[in-house]
């Protein structure tokens, strides 16, 4: 029979213990420690943070294989180390953030110079017209949302927020900066250029760290950016690439680059072995972390509209022209429901056309709630006059234009086609995010010919909107994801981590903290610089072993009005101090075994404050008392008061 209690003291805990565990009739007492929270409700599905074995999307692994996050979040949950806010830059595909439980705003790097300031205008004078959360690179504007997933899987294995629904993210204490520049696979995706500004503004947005979960050739500008990074002192995490190469033979950058504050990061699976896809190179790959099977935040699309254009059914489109059109035909359905621009199948176009045909006003908006990430999909087959070699003018071309009042048009970008189809439908996704934040629009296509060759013109067989719906703790707004582009938030959360206990250290220090204590695997010796996988709890622990460097104090005699000096010898602003106690007199006589004891500072302008983070442990004849010091200075001052 098991016979126990546990009962709640107001008293000295460490006292009543003692006297509790000397009484024979007791078998054992201790303190009720708190226990820290290490899981969200789909937690069980984080393999990469605790493996058990467990089963895992139908996979299981080997028990252990996983960066020991529990141990690292209970220590780095201790009262022993401050606190710092870290800024991370994820430059991908945008973040699905305003509908998304994942990410609540306290997670995020709102610029405050646009956050309250006149739309339009740009308040802070950094040259990004209303950057309040990030840039879209891509597009050219401040719409980051995440059409893709790609993202928004990235940033929420990185900070995702933890409020006991979905998933744990790996770091707390982030904000998450989201650069837009790339889109889905069928998107137009950025170029050089582009990725030099997107560093660019990340570094000026003054962030710690770098995520690069993307590939890219060499280039001489790419390099020169990333030197100017790494003597901004920022971070960068790079993803090492999906080819199956050694990249130490084949680079791929920017993980191939050498600069000292860049981590290239390898992947493994639920087994730690190395990846099937993953590169690797013991001089260009520096450490490993899960990449398959990773379970992450995702985007949803869910279809507001949908247009196949069967006459029993169809409503609200009706067709027209614009000035100077000279043609014989409009727009309208023939008998396979296909929308054309009235020459029909059998023949060309007229010269000198310029009709459209134009839908009803289409909702932005599902149940009532307001979609991101707008996309535009349309089926059709076209043949049209090509552009001229010379000038690069298109003779003829279909538009597709929108507009949020059915009055001013404006094509859609990259929705102007010329050439031909080759007889076959192919499907054309464009973005709608400059309509991000109307409740409607109206959309437009348009054909405009000129006088001197014609051709078979468009055919479009449906039409459908798409948009990111509001975020839900409901499985179907996560995924199961993999590649090289997660093994690398995964080393970016626990580089936070480091960072917000130490922020005094330099990139190329937290990258040696994390090399030097990696979990060694036998399947990673010779394929990357660490031989193992990233460990969150060795890597933590061993900055607070750094950090503390532990000096003892004995003392005989206590005088309550007396201030001691004990000289530390380290440069870090956290030193320990053991403060021994036993058998000793003090003045005036108090017996301080019976006291609640306060340890004071003082600073070095003499300013006086309690020392919070203070432990005390009872002894026969005493007390040890260890403590932190916060102080940037080769001296702590202390002294004992009594309650």
């Amino acid at each position: 029979m098991l016979n126990c209690g546990f009962y709640h003291f107001d008293g000295d805990i460490g006292q009543i213990i003692l006297i509790l565990n000397s009484d024979n009739r007791v078998k054992y007492a201790e303190e009720n420690h708190k226990v820290y929270p290490t899981s969200e409700s789909h937690f069980d599905k984080q393999y990469y943070l605790e493996n058990t074995g467990q089963l895992v999307n139908n996979i299981s692994g080997i028990s252990g294989i996983d960066i020991d996050w529990v141990s690292a979040k209970n220590f780095y949950d201790n009262d022993w180390f401050q606190k710092n806010i870290v800024k991370v830059a994820v430059i991908d595909s945008g973040l699905n953030w305003s509908n998304n439980d994942e990410f609540n705003g306290s997670n995020l790097l709102f610029n405050q110079g646009e956050l309250s300031g006149t739309f339009r205008v740009d308040d802070d004078g950094n040259g990004w017209i209303d950057d309040i959360l990030g840039w879209n690179f891509l597009d050219d504007n401040f719409i980051i949302s995440d059409t893709y997933g790609h993202g928004t899987q990235v940033a929420s294995l990185i900070a995702a927020y933890a409020d006991g629904r979905g998933m744990q993210g790996i770091a707390s204490n982030v904000k998450i900066l989201p650069i837009r520049l790339f889109g889905s696979p069928n998107e137009e995706h950025a170029d050089i250029t582009k990725l030099t500004y997107s560093l660019l503004y990340a570094a000026e947005m003054g962030v710690d760290i770098i995520n690069l979960s993307l590939r890219w050739p060499f280039s001489n500008l790419l390099k020169v950016t990333m030197d100017v990074i790494e003597g901004g002192n920022i971070l960068v995490i790079c993803a090492a690439g999906n080819s199956r190469d050694n990249i130490d033979i084949n680079p791929s950058y920017p993980a191939s680059f050498d600069n000292a504050n860049i981590i290239s990061v390898a992947s493994i699976n639920q087994d730690g072995n190395l990846s099937y896809f993953s590169n690797y190179g013991i001089n260009s790959v520096d450490i490993a972390a899960p990449g398959e099977n990773i379970y992450a935040a995702d985007v949803r699309r869910e279809a507001v509209y949908y247009e196949d254009f069967n006459l029993n059914n169809i409503s609200g489109w009706f067709s027209g022209s614009e000035g100077g059109d000279l043609s014989n035909y409009t727009w309208n359905i023939n008998a396979n429901n296909e929308l054309n621009d009235g020459s029909g199948s059998t023949q060309n176009y007229s010269y000198n056309t310029n009709t459209w045909a134009r839908s009803p006003p289409i909702p932005l908006s599902l149940n009532g709630s307001r979609l991101s990430g707008p996309e535009l999909e349309i089926s059709l087959k076209y043949d049209i006059e090509s552009f001229n070699f010379y000038t690069g003018e298109q003779y003829d071309y279909f538009l597709v234009e929108a507009s949020s009042n059915g009055t001013s048009w404006q094509q859609i970008p990259l929705a102007k086609l010329g050439g031909s189809s080759n007889g076959l439908y192919v499907t054309k996704k464009y973005s709608l995010s400059d309509f991000e934040y109307a409740p409607s629009l109206i959309l437009r296509f348009r054909l405009v010919t000129d006088h001197l060759v014609n051709r078979g013109g468009v055919e479009i067989d449906y039409v459908r909107i798409t948009g990111v719906q509001a975020q839900t703790e409901d499985s179907t707004h996560y995924t199961f994801t993999e590649g090289t582009s997660f093994s690398s938030p995964i080393v970016a959360g626990v580089a936070a981590m480091i960072m917000s206990i130490s922020p005094e250290l330099e990139p190329s220090q937290i990258k040696q903290f994390l090399i030097n204590n990696a979990t060694p695997l036998a399947s990673l010796n010779g394929k990357v610089a660490a031989g193992g996988i990233v460990n969150a709890f060795n890597s933590i622990s061993s900055i607070y072993n750094a950090k503390s460097m532990r000096i003892m104090y004995s003392i005989d005699m206590i005088d309550w009005n007396e201030w001691k000096v004990l000289d530390a010898y380290d440069n870090y602003n956290l030193s320990e101090y053991y403060i021994s106690m036993s058998n000793v007199t003090s003045s005036p006589s108090v017996d301080y075994k019976l006291f609640d004891l306060k340890i004071l500072g003082k600073d070095n302008s003499g300013n006086e404050y309690q020392i919070l983070n203070s432990y005390k442990h009872v002894t026969s004849s005493g007390y040890q008392f260890n403590f932190f010091s916060n102080l940037i200075s080769d001296k702590c001052f202390f002294k004992l008061e009594y309650n």
